[in-house]
């Protein structure tokens, strides 16, 4: 009798396992968070704008919770511009005495970057938009505010995109510095993505940079950084969950490391602590979100040139928002348009219809 008694604790005691764990995973795995018109509120967007893509990763885990455009989320791989300073930043602090960088230490910026025309090659005048300074022999590369950002340091440069702060930080290493962002982050190489029906294409290693490429990589101009917008969601959902790199997953329940991410907490706190301003006072500051059950927390902007098209830019935003006790990274992408503008109107478009 008391074996007996033993046996039915146990079996009520693994019943009631079974259906805590079930009670805690059920939520993320079926829970719907957008509204059933928001393809079609999507496809509107795109006729009054260019062809787009979204991806919604739920930070913590990776579970894919919402796709749109599947071409471009899965395959299609695109420059990421200004995004990719987070990636860059991350670098420069992990790497302080390569660099001989301080987050500190402010730069001036004058709205140009000043490049020695005579090393930039002929591939470099057909991927850069290069102008010749008039005050001096050399050429130079536009900053994202044409007036310059004047005396900046590392928390401002992200807040307001500086690209002249970042190229000046990796100017004279730059191929060091590409070594090291690949090590870091595997930008080139795919997500192992788990969702049937769905392939991404191989993993390409950029070979025989000019250093002209290898220096813009830290802004995600020249082509020697393409990713793929769910590349950009296991990246920066890596960063703000302070775990590995994890291949996405749509019904696999299993959580799976890619690649390791080490990050210091004093790097990751600094550039968190800057990119929580993105939305406040930075390049997001006219992001407008109605919906009172999404917060949003931090972001970033990007407008990545076409490659071989230098005066056409996609737009890209990264948004860390929390709903309903969980946080999710979401990456929208505009194939025409910048960051602060298309990629910010399908940002806010998304966030409203979170239901």
């Amino acid at each position: 009798m008391p074996s007996f008694k033993l046996k039915k604790i146990n079996l009520s005691l693994f019943i009631f396992l079974l259906l805590f764990v079930f009670i805690q995973t059920e939520p993320l795995s079926t829970q719907t968070i957008y509204s059933k018109s928001l393809p079609q509120k999507i496809r509107t967007f795109e006729e009054d704008n260019s062809p787009s893509a979204v991806v919604i990763l739920h930070a913590r885990t990776g579970k894919i919770k919402y796709t749109y455009n599947d071409e471009y989320v899965y395959r299609r791989k695109f420059p990421p511009g200004s995004i990719a300073k987070v990636w860059t930043a991350v670098v420069l602090m992990e790497n302080r005495n390569t660099f001989q960088f301080s987050p500190q230490k402010k730069i001036d910026c004058a709205g140009k970057f000043l490049f020695p025309s005579h090393i930039i090659t002929d591939l470099d005048y057909r991927l850069f938009n290069f102008q010749p300074d008039s005050h001096s022999d050399k050429s130079y590369f536009a900053c994202s505010l044409r007036s310059g950002h004047h005396d900046i340091d590392l928390r401002q440069a992200l807040i307001q995109s500086c690209n002249t702060y970042f190229l000046r930080n990796v100017y004279t290493k730059q191929k060091i510095f590409y070594k090291l962002l690949q090590e870091k982050w595997k930008l080139n190489m795919n997500t192992s993505v788990r969702l049937n029906g769905s392939y991404e294409l191989p993993s390409v290693i950029a070979k025989n940079l000019t250093d002209s490429q290898a220096l813009f990589s830290a802004i995600g101009e020249g082509g020697a950084l393409q990713v793929t917008p769910l590349k950009v969601a296991q990246t920066f959902s890596a960063f703000f969950s302070q775990t590995p790199m994890l291949a996405p997953y749509k019904n696999d329940q299993r959580v799976l490391q890619q690649y390791p991410l080490e990050i210091s907490i004093e790097t990751f706190r600094y550039i968190f602590s800057a990119l929580t301003q993105v939305p406040v006072s930075g390049t997001l500051k006219k992001m407008k979100i109605k919906n009172s059950k999404v917060e949003v927390i931090a972001g970033k902007t990007g407008s990545g040139t076409h490659l071989h098209k230098k005066y056409a830019t996609h737009g890209w935003n990264v948004i860390y928002f929390e709903y309903k006790n969980e946080k999710y990274t979401l990456v929208t992408f505009v194939h025409k348009g910048n960051g602060s503008l298309q990629a910010r109107l399908l940002s806010e478009l998304i966030l409203n219809n979170i239901q």
